[in-house]
């Protein structure tokens, strides 16, 4: 399964930046995007039916075509245009997905550390009723740090027992060995 998502992610990549050498009329932008993205939903969701293969094999060359489509467009609007290409612009646009992801991964990271957190703090203020919750949020911040793996294992319920425990020392070690850790 490692190998298949790599694959395709290293061919979407591949298409993407071949893709973004010329731009499509709006039209075809505005009909064909969402009519690709109905087209996997389709698929995905199919794919796991045995009675719905025919759908499936129908929808990916329905796809293969657009994406052979595109690939044509791309060849040809390139040749037609060669003389007219900056091509320092063009390859600052085909590393433009790199840098971008690269930046942006961490913001999205924390964004989901942060929403982890504001979640849990809100399920420890509700459970705490009226006290002080400053030291089971310090000791849950202590022990999950800044790893999202560690705070899934953290589940509501652990939240919610965390509020009952009086101290930093006892709420920390109530959390560590919910982890295992």
């Amino acid at each position: 399964m490692r190998r298949i998502l790599t694959v395709s992610g290293v061919a979407l990549v591949v298409f993407e930046v071949v893709v973004n050498f010329a731009s499509f009329p709006l039209i075809i932008e505005l009909v064909a995007v969402p009519l690709v993205g109905m087209g996997v939903l389709i698929t995905t969701y199919a794919e796991f039916r045995p009675a719905e293969q025919r759908t499936v094999g129908f929808v990916s060359t329905v796809i293969a075509i657009y994406g052979f489509a595109a690939l044509a467009w791309t060849g040809w609007v390139v040749v037609r245009d060669w003389h007219a290409i900056d091509l320092d612009t063009l390859w600052r646009e085909a590393v433009l997905p790199i840098w971008l992801t690269l930046t942006a991964g961490p913001c999205v990271y924390g964004l989901a550390v942060f929403a982890y957190y504001d979640t849990a703090f809100g399920r420890i203020d509700r459970a705490a009723v009226g006290q002080s919750t400053w030291r089971q949020k310090a000791a849950l911040l202590s022990v999950g740090r800044m790893r999202l793996s560690r705070l899934r294992s953290i589940n509501g319920l652990h939240e919610m027992d965390l509020a009952g425990q009086p101290s930093f020392r006892e709420a920390r070690s109530f959390l560590r060995s919910q982890l295992g850790s």
